[in-house]
């Protein structure tokens, strides 16, 4: 299932696109332990599939929806106060949410970590094909965050002091202020990045 949330300020249009998947209630939105080499353990291909839909392809159908109205919008402008000069903010701004196992390749998460970097490089390809468009496409990818989604999970607590440097969940407004800062007129040069939400866990090496 894929969610876009359309946001219309006075400066420009917002969407923050996010492809959330619905696990079984012991499993709630944590992939299950999929090692390729343990046969026991290895991802079926239904699984593989489904998280692959949800994830990259959710994304992409997505994208491909939203591109075409946006293009057709008339570019916008925006005066600093501070000096009075005028920058192009184009026809728009979109925001995929992906995660931090874009970046990196925790064991036993195949499919969702293949699903999430799947969802990069799609997201990247917008940011390119939609320069012509005069439409801006980042990413965000947050860490652990502490949503009712992860709260229930036995030992998550364990697992986010022993891999996060603050030793806690990123809240959900610190992942949504990032969001929300790409599509304000403070990022208007910025396109084709992802910006990770995770309180230097990368920089460390989990």
């Amino acid at each position: 299932m894929q969610r876009a949330y359309v946001l219309l300020p006075h400066s420009t249009t917002w969407f923050i696109i996010s492809a959330i998947m619905h696990l079984p209630p012991n499993t709630r939105y944590i992939p299950d332990p999929k090692h390729l080499l343990d046969k026991s353990q290895r991802p079926a291909h239904d699984d593989f599939d489904r998280t692959m839909s949800v994830n990259a392809r959710g994304t992409m159908l997505v994208l491909r929806a939203v591109c075409t109205p946006m293009a057709s919008q008339e570019p916008r402008t925006y005066t600093s106060p501070l000096n009075g000069t005028t920058r192009s903010l184009g026809r728009g701004a979109i925001v995929v949410i992906a995660s931090l196992a874009a970046h990196v390749a925790p064991g036993k998460m195949v499919p969702y970590v293949a699903s999430k970097y799947a969802t990069l490089g799609i997201a990247k390809v917008a940011a390119t094909d939609n320069i012509e468009n005069g439409i801006r496409v980042n990413v965000i990818s947050p860490t652990w965050t502490d949503t009712p989604m992860l709260q229930p999970v036995p030992g998550i607590q364990q697992v986010v002091e022993r891999t996060t440097p603050l030793k806690r969940m990123a809240l959900p407004e610190e992942v949504v202020d990032s969001a929300v800062f790409l599509c304000t007129p403070s990022a208007s040069f910025i396109n084709g990045i992802s910006l990770v939400i995770d309180a230097g866990q990368l920089n460390s090496a989990i």
